[in-house]
């Protein structure tokens, strides 16, 4: 599995920034998200953090949907040269989050899977942005 890892830097520090700052600004429309209220890691008690769905809310995060849009296109795209393997030719994107982890807190971003549901089995590919 070690070899179909890869990272691959595209934001720009700028535009990370601009993120995390409206993020911030976002407090009402984000919501606090833990492991065990998911289901994932019920031993694990330290994993939290706050998310915002981009996706929920078009109106006021179209632009950063359009570039994301525009980004996982390109990357989709390197990835492919990168580790030899071809995506589906049609694909789309599921809801678009930023989750920020609180670490003085002690949360983190746990291991866990996400299909596991129907509606999420059908991933061929999962992809975090880092922005700090």
């Amino acid at each position: 599995m070690r070899e179909l890892i890869r990272v691959i830097d595209v934001l720009p520090p700028h535009y990370c920034r601009h993120l995390i700052e409206k993020f911030e600004r976002s407090r009402p429309e984000q919501t606090a998200g833990a492991a065990v209220d998911a289901g994932w890691n019920k031993a694990d008690r330290m994993t939290g953090w706050r998310e915002l769905n981009l996706s929920a809310h078009p109106e006021r995060w179209q632009s950063e949907i359009a570039t994301f849009t525009t980004v996982v296109d390109r990357v989709a795209g390197e990835y492919q040269r990168l580790v030899g393997q071809t995506l589906p030719q049609a694909y789309r994107l599921g809801p678009l989050r930023i989750k920020k982890y609180e670490a003085a807190q002690g949360h983190r971003f746990a291991p866990h899977t996400d299909a596991n549901s129907m509606r999420n089995a059908p991933r061929c590919l999962a992809l975090l942005f880092y922005l700090n």
